[in-house]
């Protein structure tokens, strides 16, 4: 660089040497003729630097030595500077510099030639200077030194095109790549005018400027930046001399690049829906680093981006097959710099099915008798390879005898009924997995049928009324109902009938044994009339039957469970009894009961005194006793009452425990028992067995009656 500055310097230093001389050194000075005067010499000195004007005080004769030297300026008859060796040697010579280069001014005699040399060089240095050399025994001789001072230009100072002005040395920008760069350096003063020139690094750019008004001015226009103008620095330089180092300003350019390449890193390949996929995008060339987004058929996906890469995580959906899938790169500081790379989402997925019926039964109602057509739309990738029915989680095959027809992808059901009634499926695999459908639930309208579980029996004595709930189930449900004794004799007496929805109550005040027997009931809806009616058994009330296959278990040192199967409840609602008393003492610890109009078929070990048992097919009752003394014999009866009376009862040995751990046992509890126990036990087995008789023979003569 100082080379560059050196060379654009020396062509102005040169030309204005040479005017300098011709004007200031072919004056004619006046001096002495016997004197020896020498040319004048023409020297170029810079504002506030160093400059050195010879005199050659050299004597000719070694036997001759300087006495004193002077140093005039321009037409001053005092000298500027002396040295005076006259009673000395030149080693010794007093120096007397005048008031105004006092501290910037001295001789120096050691060199050769020697020189008087002036700092700081100031504007008012600049004339003809004279050295007169006077020997101690040659003629005395004169040098004259034509001093012109360089007055150096200012700092340059760099704006951008909008005048605004940059600080040298600093980084400007950012540029985008492409952009027109225009710098414009501006240079005040100096005298001679500087040359103003760009260089980048170390080669000229520029060169041409101009002068007006004392700036001078030089424009660097850059078409377009590229990629290597990254942090180059651009150098603005001012110079009118040789002599000084060129003042100068620089900027350093910085750039936004746009990304050169994108791609999604791996092979592509298909996707198995709804397992995660990893994918990592990545792009170069871009900086700032480049924003790198990921879009599906057009909607904007959520990533992780660090740099140059970007990763997606997503889940993969069967409607995502034949997406675009695109990874896009873009540098937001420069428009129109998006570049992206992509491929065509493969998605591998379980058959997806929808079940629907057959397109001229959806708006129709449905009933016994029809024909119905099922269609399975399959959707799937790769293609199915199994295809099958369900029928409520049943496979279904075709059975022609059934009227069922299985045909890929449809199912026929041939006159339908109430069996075909329920949730149907399709599914189909592939090697993706098996798929299934939606759930079609078929609705077939029937004519009404008597509801399930329901009471069958019913007890009643002469002159009490007896309701009988004939419940139909049928679709509509609206029914009508028609009431029959006997299978003969009509029941239609509207005071007698009550009906709500598919719902019959028939009251009956049996008075005559004749009034005993079956009541049919059967209704009608929009399908068509029942084909099997319901028929209910009217019998004379009884004490119920007594409890049996009784058994203890989770006895605890305080509690205990009884378990018992129920008898017949005379045809009437039953209450369920319980009676605990200390073997020993005969003292009663509880009397428990509950009723059980309506039984369950299941034990259910938590079963609450008091409250009744549900679902119509029970069988078991569970009755539990607490607050019992620990480590004690128990004699337990159970019994059953309703409103004609009570049953035998059923008894029972039981043992609380001696320590808290419980023990859960199903089974009779089997125990030691003393004489005496053994006499009660005795005599209440013998009126047991009197009773079973007893209620034999009263069972017996109630079926003749109903009989006849």
């Amino acid at each position: 660089m100082r080379t560059a500055e050196r060379n654009a310097n020396s062509g102005f230093t040169v030309l204005f040497t040479i005017i300098f001389f011709f004007t200031y050194g072919q004056t004619a000075s006046p001096f002495e003729d016997d004197e020896l005067t020498e040319p004048t010499i023409a020297i170029m000195g810079v504002l506030g630097e160093r400059v050195n004007l010879p005199c050659d005080i050299h004597p000719n004769t070694t036997d001759d030595e300087v006495s004193l030297v002077l140093w005039y300026k321009d037409d001053h008859t005092t000298p500027i500077y002396s040295a005076d060796a006259r009673k000395t040697n030149l080693r010794k010579a007093h120096h007397s510099p005048a008031g105004w280069l006092a501290h910037r001014a001295y001789l120096k005699t050691e060199v050769s030639p020697s020189v008087l040399q002036m700092t700081p060089l100031q504007e008012g240095d600049e004339g003809l200077y004279r050295c007169r050399v006077d020997f101690k025994k040659a003629r005395t001789r004169n040098y004259q030194v034509q001093l012109g001072v360089i007055l150096p230009p200012s700092e340059p100072i760099i704006t951008d095109q909008n005048g605004e002005i940059l600080p040298t040395k600093s980084v400007i920008g950012p540029y985008n790549e492409g952009d027109k760069l225009i710098l414009v350096c501006q240079v005040e003063g100096g005298n001679p005018p500087p040359m103003v020139t760009w260089w980048r690094e170390s080669y000229l750019l520029d060169d041409n400027h101009n002068v007006s008004n004392g700036i001078s001015k030089n424009v660097l226009r850059i078409p377009s930046l590229t990629r290597n103008d990254l942090m180059a620095t651009f150098t603005c330089m001012a110079s009118n001399n040789n002599i000084s180092f060129p003042v100068s300003a620089s900027v350093i350019i910085d750039l936004n690049f746009r990304p050169l390449s994108v791609w999604i890193e791996g092979e592509q390949r298909p996707l198995s829906a709804g397992k995660a996929v990893t994918l990592e995008c990545r792009s170069s060339g871009s900086r700032p680093p480049a924003l790198i987004e990921w879009w599906k058929g057009g909607i904007r996906m959520n990533s992780t981006s660090h740099n140059d890469t970007s990763v997606l995580t997503f889940v993969p959906t069967a409607e995502d097959s034949g997406k675009h899938l695109s990874c896009r790169a873009e540098n937001s500081f420069i428009s129109n710099s998006r570049i992206e790379d992509g491929w065509k989402i493969e998605v591998y997925y379980i058959p997806i099915l929808t079940l629907r019926l057959g397109s001229k039964l959806r708006h129709q109602h449905i009933q016994e008798g029809n024909d119905v057509f099922f269609e399975c739309d399959i959707r799937a990738n790769p293609l199915v390879n199994d295809i099958g029915w369900r029928f409520e989680g049943k496979e279904v095959n075709t059975n022609t005898s059934a009227g069922v027809i299985v045909s890929n992808q449809s199912l026929v059901l041939q006159k339908v009924d109430l069996r075909n009634r329920g949730r149907y499926t399709c599914t189909a695999a592939n090697a993706q997995g098996i798929g299934e459908s939606n759930a079609v639930v078929l609705k077939v309208r029937y004519a009404p049928i008597c509801a399930k579980d329901r009471k069958t029996t019913y007890g009643a004595a002469r002159n009490e009324a007896v309701r009988i709930l004939c419940e139909l189930e049928g679709d509509p449900n609206e029914v009508t109902f028609k009431w029959r004794f006997n299978r003969s004799k009509d029941l239609a007496f509207s005071s007698n009938v009550d009906t709500i929805g598919n719902r019959s109550w028939l009251t009956i005040v049996p008075q005559t044994e004749e009034d005993y027997g079956h009541v049919i009931c059967w209704g009608k809806n929009s399908v068509g009339l029942q084909r099997e009616p319901c028929i209910f058994n009217l019998i004379p009330a009884s004490p119920p039957d007594p409890v049996h296959n009784c058994s203890v278990f989770n006895q605890t040192e305080e509690t205990l469970t009884v378990t018992c199967q129920e008898g017949y409840n005379g045809g009437i609602e039953q209450s369920f009894h319980m009676e605990l008393r200390e073997a020993e003492e005969r003292v009663m610890r509880e009397n428990l009961s509950f009723k059980a109009n309506v039984k369950t078929s299941a034990l259910e070990t938590s079963f609450a005194m008091n409250q009744k048992a549900t679902g119509p097919l029970a069988t078991t009752v569970v009755i539990s006793a607490s607050g019992l003394a620990p480590s004690t014999t128990y004699l337990v009866a159970v019994w059953a009452s309703n409103a004609r009376g009570q049953s035998p009862p059923t008894m029972l040995v039981a043992h609380t425990m001696t320590s808290p751990v419980s023990l859960t046992r199903r089974g009779l509890w089997h125990v030691t028992l003393s004489p005496l126990l053994l006499i009660l036990i005795s005599v209440a087995m013998g009126i047991l067995l009197v009773a079973f008789i007893i209620i034999f023979v009263m069972k017996i003569r109630t079926k003749q009656v109903i009989k006849n």
